[in-house]
């Protein structure tokens, strides 16, 4: 395992996976995986509150999407899984007072789930820096 740290938070990954640093966000991929892992953030004025989240999920919601409440390494927040065009979703709304992360997970409809536990397990390990 090793660790990617930004200004904001880090984050533990298999020693087989790979990250690349875009302006808006990080995306963590094995490199012969299905999938990438987004991440990114924003250092609020205020805590995050529950509105903020639901806000942020709603557009999915609305459209049939379940969210469930979700705890990952020291953060909490919003998770839902969705298809769409052919591709399988997952998404975190993630808040630690006054930092949000928008994590997303995508990968081609036949791979869902090939990679849930070890994107389960990068996320476990969030921490704020």
């Amino acid at each position: 395992m090793k660790t990617h740290k930004t200004r904001y938070w880090q984050i533990k990954i298999p020693d087989d996976w790979q990250v690349e640093s875009d302006p808006d966000c990080e995306i963590l991929y094995q490199q012969d995986g299905p999938g990438e892992l987004h991440i990114s953030a924003v250092h609020m004025d205020q805590d995050v509150d529950d509105q903020t989240l639901q806000d942020m999920a709603g557009d999915h919601i609305q459209s049939g999407a379940d969210a469930e409440d979700v705890d990952l390494g020291q953060f909490d927040g919003l998770f839902l899984d969705y298809e769409s065009k052919g591709e399988y979703w997952r998404e975190w709304y993630l808040r630690r007072g006054p930092l949000l992360l928008y994590v997303s997970y995508a990968c081609e409809l036949k791979h869902e789930g090939e990679e849930d536990d070890v994107v389960e397990m990068m996320l476990e390990s969030l921490c704020v820096v």
